[in-house]
């Protein structure tokens, strides 16, 4: 395929091993030759959040263009006049509080985005059997630039601290097409452009271990109390091997397979009173006595049915 490459390894070490070869020849790691974006379903393609929420729309930039407009209005009362003056550093800020638009995340280290990919896996339902996926940008391939239709932001300085610690950066979509695939699809240039790098999810355990190792960690790439919350997500689902290739549920428990067997629901039984005529007493054919009446003892383990937590 035309300005697309695609690789598919074995499993994370078969990817860690291959990484430097594959994209630099060898030689030392270079910053300034690819963007690095992870992806926990290598089925998934390169969409914006605006592309997502708005599929198939004839006049993109339009309507997101209106959608920007709306944002800077309302945000007039917090922002200062140099953000809001600003337009990627608006969507940029926008797009974190929740605005669909047309930039997507991008790191410069590939590690970081592994560790997307992979607790990715972990965290979200998928079939067992999926792959994920690091994709590299080629930054000196010609088509990246604002004036054929997708433009790179670079990281950029300031007080975000998650950008920062991920070394953050973005593309920003101006073209008709909903995926960078289609769009360089579409270009004339017969280079690479992007280079797609998958391996199976179920070594996502493992990976998400080596690379704490390189202090690559959710603590560290998001340094607040979102990313505490995220941490103990993550170090659960590690310890469950969660969408690591663990066997799958059985067909027809709720139609999801997210590599965790689940056990089926114990269906909850309810006390349902005698008539009083065969309880006995006044009115059935049986003695009524005061023993019979008797509060019993309570019993552990007995009548569990009667008892609400």
């Amino acid at each position: 395929m035309a300005g697309i490459a695609r690789r598919l390894y074995d499993g994370w070490d078969h990817f860690a091993r291959s990484l430097r070869p594959e994209l630099f020849d060898g030689e030392p790691f270079a910053p300034d030759r690819y963007v690095f974006r992870g992806m926990s379903d290598a089925n998934w393609r390169l969409v914006s959040s605006f592309d997502r929420q708005f599929p198939g729309h004839v006049d993109r930039g339009r309507l997101s263009s209106a959608l920007l407009r709306g944002f800077r209005a309302a945000s007039e009362e917090w922002l200062d006049r140099e953000i809001l003056d600003d337009e990627d550093r608006l969507l940029a800020l926008g797009q974190h509080h929740g605005l669909p638009t047309r930039l997507l995340d991008w790191s410069t280290s590939p590690y970081v985005a592994a560790f997307f990919a992979l607790s990715g896996a972990l965290t979200t339902r998928g079939p067992a059997e999926r792959h994920v996926s690091v994709w590299a940008l080629h930054l000196d391939a010609p088509v990246w630039t604002a004036d054929l239709g997708v433009a790179f932001l670079p990281p950029a300085g300031g007080g975000n601290v998650r950008m920062r610690s991920q070394g953050g950066c973005f593309t920003r979509s101006l073209t008709p097409f909903a995926s960078l695939e289609e769009y360089v699809e579409h270009t004339s240039f017969r280079g690479t452009a992007l280079t797609q790098l998958s391996w199976p999810a179920r070594d996502a355990a493992r990976g998400l271990a080596e690379l704490e190792m390189m202090g690559i960690t959710t603590a560290r790439l998001f340094p607040d109390l979102d990313g505490a919350a995220r941490t103990a997500l993550v170090r659960v689902r590690r310890r469950r091997g969660r969408g690591t290739g663990a066997r799958p549920r059985r067909a027809g428990d709720d139609g999801h397979h997210d590599g965790a067997p689940v056990p089926r629901p114990r269906r909850r039984r309810t006390h349902r009173a005698r008539p009083r005529a065969a309880r006995g007493g006044r009115g059935s054919g049986r003695p009524h006595s005061a023993a019979r009446n008797r509060r019993r003892p309570f019993t552990p383990g007995a009548r569990r049915d009667l008892i609400t937590p």
